[in-house]
This record gives C-alpha cells, sequence and structure tokens, in this order.
C-alpha cells in the first residue's frame, strides 16, 4: 500500500532543496525586484524553467518514491546540522592519557569519555544550553537514567573508578574508545580497588554474623533449659538433660575461658553479663549450678598436653 504523505509539504522541502533559490520567485511575482543583478528577467526565466521541470518531476513519483527522496535528503540534513555542534571541534575531544590517570570519574564524566569527548568541554549543562536536541543530549539522558538505577542497586557507583564504568558501559552495550580502554587498563594495576576489598570485606563480615547467629541459637537452646522451673526439672529425662549439660559445657569451654577445675572463676557472671545483652535473664548462681552439673561430662583428655 502507498505511502500516504502531504503533497505540498514534503515536496517542497525536496524542492528547496534542489533549488534554494526557489523562495526567490515567490518574492518575485509580489513586485520585489530588488537591486541585484540577479533579479533581472533572464535570472528569473531560467530559475523558473529549473523549477517547473523539477516539480513536474517530483509529481511524476508515487508517495513511495517522494518519502524514500524526503527520508534521504532529511537525513543529509541532519547529519550538516549535527556537524556543526562544538562537541565535534578539536577542543572538545578528551585526552585519555589525562583521564586515565584519575583515580575516580563521577557518571556524567564517565559518560562523556566513553563518547570520546572532553568532560570539561561536554557535559549535561552544555549540552542542555548548546545543544539541547542533538543526539548525544538525548544520549546523555538515556546513559544518566541508567547509570542512577544502577547506583541504587550497587551496580555501579558515583563517583567509579574508571575500570569499573567501562565494564558497567560496556556490560550494558555502551562501547568506550579503544585507546582510553587501553590507557585506564594500562593503570589498574596501580590503583586501589575499593570495591574489591569493599566486597571482600562485606562477605568477611557476613560470615562472621552467620557465626555469631549460630552461637546466639545455641545459647538460646541452652538458656531454654536453664530457665525450667525447678519442680518441671522431673520433666526431663536422663538423655535431654545429659544432652543438655553438655552443650552447655561445650559452649562454655569454647567461648569463654572457663576453668572447670577452678575454686573460683567468673564465667557464670560472664554468662549472666552476656545474656542480658540479649535481652535474656537468668540468674547467676543458677547458671553456676549448672555449670557445677556439667562437670562430670568433662572429658579425661580436657586440660592435658598431647
Amino acid at each position: 500500500m502507498a505511502i500516504k504523505i502531504p503533497k505540498l509539504d514534503k515536496r517542497e522541502y525536496l524542492l528547496n532543496k534542489k533549488h534554494p533559490n526557489a523562495f526567490e520567485l515567490k518574492r518575485y511575482d509580489n513586485g520585489y525586484h530588488g537591486n541585484k543583478v540577479t533579479y533581472n528577467e533572464e535570472y528569473i526565466a531560467t530559475l523558473k524553467k529549473d523549477v517547473d521541470e523539477y516539480m513536474t518531476l517530483l509529481n511524476s513519483y508515487d508517495g513511495d518514491m517522494i518519502q524514500g527522496l524526503y527520508n534521504i535528503e532529511y537525513e543529509k540534513a541532519k547529519e550538516e546540522q549535527e556537524a556543526k555542534h562544538f562537541y565535534h571541534k578539536t577542543h572538545a575531544d578528551a585526552d585519555f592519557i589525562y583521564w586515565s590517570k584519575m583515580q575516580e570519574w563521577s557518571i556524567e564524566e564517565g559518560i562523556a569519555l566513553i563518547h570520546g569527548k572532553d568532560p570539561k568541554t561536554v557535559n549535561y549543562s552544555s549540552l542542555k544550553r548548546s545543544a539541547p536536541l542533538s543526539d548525544l543530549r538525548k544520549q546523555f539522558d538515556e546513559i544518566i537514567e541508567l547509570a542512577k538505577r544502577s547506583v541504587k542497586w550497587k551496580k555501579l557507583y558515583d563517583p567509579a573508578l574508571p575500570s569499573l564504568f567501562i565494564k558497567w558501559a560496556k556490560d550494558n552495550g555502551f562501547e568506550a574508545p579503544l585507546e582510553l580502554d587501553r590507557q585506564v587498563l594500562k593503570r589498574k594495576g596501580n590503583t586501589v580497588d575499593w570495591k574489591k576489598q569493599y566486597d571482600d570485606l562485606l562477605k568477611l563480615n557476613n560470615g562472621n554474623v552467620g557465626k555469631a547467629d549460630k552461637l546466639i541459637a545455641d545459647q538460646r537452646n541452652v538458656i531454654d533449659g536453664l530457665k525450667l522451673p525447678i519442680h518441671n526439672k522431673s520433666d526431663l529425662n536422663t538423655k535431654e538433660k545429659t544432652s543438655l549439660l553438655k552443650i552447655l559445657l561445650g559452649l562454655t569451654l569454647t567461648n569463654y575461658e572457663y576453668n572447670p577445675n577452678a575454686s573460683r572463676n567468673s564465667t557464670a557472671r560472664e554468662i549472666a553479663s552476656d545474656l542480658e545483652l540479649q535481652g535474656l535473664s537468668v540468674d547467676e548462681d543458677t547458671i553456676r549450678k549448672w555449670l557445677n552439673q556439667s562437670k562430670e561430662y568433662l572429658p579425661d583428655t580436657w586440660g592435658k598436653e598431647t
């Protein structure tokens, strides 16, 4: 099916691209002959002949052909307009060696650099002011939006290590200039990888948190047994009581400097104090009583050198 297009608009656009002076015919017909030599009858006659011939040719084309010609001319005009923007000038080109030495880049700096531009010259403010409708301004908008969402989910940082920003850009389909990539890679070995150190530390701390949670859970299990009223102790069978006493003894030997053979020690008081920190209250004498009972399960080899 043929493309429906406004005949006058696109044909006039093509006419003006072919004969930029065609507008002079209308001015001439309206009585403006000017003082220029070009406004003579011979010039006007030749221009009218050329315009009429080209319009006759355009009128012989169907809608698809007109649309195709229009697209070609429109893209050429866009390219010509794009070439006039300030960021295509030599002074807007980035010095990759200089910027590769930076310990960090802001998101805006990184976006400019992966486009090969100097962030001091090409940035969001300068694009908004001098090239608000340019393709580069549109790309800045899109990448900034994507970067902000990545920062929120810890996929990117602002500011970020140059190597990290380039990797993020590549992961999202934005290629960096090879020379920028090479210069950053060249200096990567001299840069402290703070993100890796942070991730390693976080991993270590998460492991410690897991161990602490397990210790607290084990202590709670023992405490539940210690807190049973005296008259209910008969409800425990021998096996359960033995297990609780062994757990208490094992945790105490592992986590406190407990010496079962010492005549005096502060272990019961330390345990009571630690339990208080967890919001749990157990009498110190009660803890001491159960510790004394747990001694009978002390291994024969305990405290002996091997």
